[in-house]
């Protein structure tokens, strides 16, 4: 009977031995996420503040620039693309009348290409080469 109590002792502090380590484990685990989510609070402050500088850059670029700006670049940009198609559609039509009339005169201008080749672009416009033409609310349609 003497042992059996002595083991029931021994079990009951072993118990509280391990509430104690178990009570120990989790002050520190406490005191180590404080210490992080402290860090990471910092840290993600830090990073939000940077984020709101270039932000403010950002639209102050934005509003320096402004929207009208923007507007006219892209129809300068599309009023060039035209004038670019067409001064290409000009020099084609060019070269092929050029290339025909050397053809029909026979004249070789390069020995080592084959008959009819005079080299340069040989480039005809399809369909597809036409640039988009834009609507009135400013989405691009083929034409």
């Amino acid at each position: 009977m003497l042992r059996e109590g002595t083991m029931a002792q021994y079990a009951t502090c072993e118990v509280a031995r391990q509430e104690l380590i178990t009570a120990t484990w989790k002050v520190e685990a406490s005191t180590r996420w404080s210490k992080f989510l402290a860090s990471a609070s910092k840290h993600l402050e830090t990073q939000h503040d940077y984020c709101k500088t270039d932000l403010e850059i950002w639209e102050q670029a934005c509003t320096n620039r402004g929207l009208k700006d923007f507007f006219h670049d892209k129809a300068f940009h599309e009023h060039s693309m035209s004038q670019g198609t067409l001064t290409l559609a000009v020099l084609q039509e060019q070269a092929r009348q050029l290339k025909e009339y050397v053809m029909e005169r026979g004249v070789d201008t390069d020995g080592d290409r084959s008959e009819g080749s005079l080299g340069g672009s040989d480039y005809e416009p399809s369909e597809y080469d036409s640039p988009p033409s834009l609507h009135n609310d400013g989405i691009a349609s083929e034409v």
